[in-house]
């Protein structure tokens, strides 16, 4: 990754969310429900598993974003293939299988057919190794991407009335691991990040009781922000279908950009 920024929600045509909704498809792949053919000598293959279900995908730019915000964010990918032909990672489109994961899972290894009942620490065994396996390769998908969209809405950050705190919080782990992982992962120029493609080219169950909410503070102060104008602005300077000029422009100082 070389650079994060903060995108403030807006609404792009819907005339792009069919786009948005092809990369999806295009790279989601085909998922193998069956898990026995995980296991090997009694052992799953972590390695198998995460190559199928949470596989690595060629992309300029990650999306991080609330699920809720699905619909919206196709659109934003469509609009950025569209207009420079910008290829971008929808984690929550591509990865939203780890529920379903973890239920074939539980089912096979935690789930008791005499009692009816689901083992709680075999449970909770099974949720950690899932989400252990989800949180490396998103750190991984960060890594491999040129630049971090945060789409910023009320989805995604909780606002100051409901927690009465001036930091900027999310009820989403999810959310609060991607924008850590940006102060983390090496920070690599476009130039290198792209001879390095160029060289590798040659859940939920309905329940009852109390909702779990837990708050993460988060750090978006030092993440550019994008709002509506910007990319109205961005499309008229001329880059289109030309993707690495479009994004050379998006890494300038704002007051170095032509407008």
């Amino acid at each position: 990754m070389y650079k994060a920024f903060n995108v403030q929600a807006m609404k792009f045509p819907l005339k792009h969310r069919k786009s948005g909704a092809e990369i999806y498809n295009d790279t989601k792949g085909k998922i193998n429900n069956v898990i026995e053919t995980f296991a090997e000598d009694g052992l799953l293959n972590a390695e198998l598993i995460t190559a199928n279900w949470f596989p690595e995908i060629e992309a300029d730019i990650f999306i991080s974003h609330s699920r809720k915000d699905s619909d919206s964010v196709l659109s934003l990918a469509g609009w950025l293939y569209d207009t420079f032909g910008i290829i971008s990672f929808i984690d929550s489109c591509v990865w939203g299988y780890s529920n379903k994961l973890l239920k074939l899972i539980d089912k096979e290894y935690c789930y008791n057919s005499h009692t009816g009942l689901y083992d709680y620490n075999m449970r909770n065994l099974s949720t950690s190794h899932v989400y252990m396996m989800l949180s490396v390769a998103l750190s991984k998908m960060i890594y491999n991407t040129e630049a971090l969209f945060f789409y910023n809405t009320q989805n995604s950050v909780t606002p100051n009335d409901i927690i009465d705190d001036d930091s900027d919080k999310t009820l989403s782990p999810w959310i609060y691991s991607e924008l850590a992982m940006t102060n983390l992962v090496e920070r690599r120029t476009p130039e290198k990040h792209r001879r390095l493609i160029k060289s590798m080219t040659e859940g939920r169950e309905d329940f009852s009781g109390p909702e779990l909410k837990v708050a993460y503070t988060i750090d978006i102060s030092n993440l550019p922000v994008l709002n509506a104008s910007y990319f109205i602005n961005w499309s008229k300077i001329g880059f289109l279908n030309n993707k690495n000029a479009a994004l050379d422009y998006l890494y300038q100082p704002v007051q170095r950009r032509r407008i």
